[in-house]
């Protein structure tokens, strides 16, 4: 319960969110949502159910997303941009976790990489739907560096038997 108080508290400091669509979450996660200020609503991971609403929220809470096909994220995130211009995502899942992005980027959302968001679990991250600060190639640049000093200090180490 004391991280579900924590991410109430942090989701309540960003700016205008006053509203929150929670996918597939605990009770506790509501209550602690709740308790911080914002109204909070809970759905189901149900594409058809999600884009039969009408409401829309400040902010939608996509985390530990469950792994689904592609095209049932694809749907899920099309159904989920009708009900908000922000998600906050993470996946337990490495594969999983890049289908629900894939569909993400592909419906419209990009990464908001100036947002630290640590503070929602390892691996999250917030998406805006439009945003067109998105910038592959310095993604790729960064990857790119990072996997070369990873590399480096792997065969300053022969005995780590570590590749990339």
């Amino acid at each position: 319960m004391e991280q579900e108080g924590q991410l109430g508290g942090s989701l309540s400091r960003l700016l205008g969110v006053r509203s929150v669509l929670a996918l597939g979450s605990a009770s506790s996660l509501v209550q602690a949502l709740q308790s911080a200020g914002l109204e909070t609503e809970c759905r189901d991971w149900n594409a058809e159910a999600l884009a039969s609403g009408s409401r829309t929220y400040d902010i939608a809470l996509c985390l530990s997303a469950p792994d689904l096909t592609p095209g049932d994220c694809a749907a899920m995130v099309t159904a989920l941009a009708l009900r908000s211009q922000q998600v906050l995502f993470s996946s337990e899942s490495g594969a999983g976790g890049a289908v629900w992005l894939r569909a993400f980027l592909a419906t419209g959302y990009s990464p908001d990489l100036a947002s630290d968001v640590q503070w929602a679990g390892t691996g999250a991250i917030l998406l805006q739907a439009g945003s067109a600060g998105f910038d592959q190639a310095a993604i790729l640049a960064e990857l790119l560096h990072l996997r070369s000093r990873f590399t480096e200090g792997a065969s300053l180490n022969p005995s780590s038997g570590m590749a990339l």
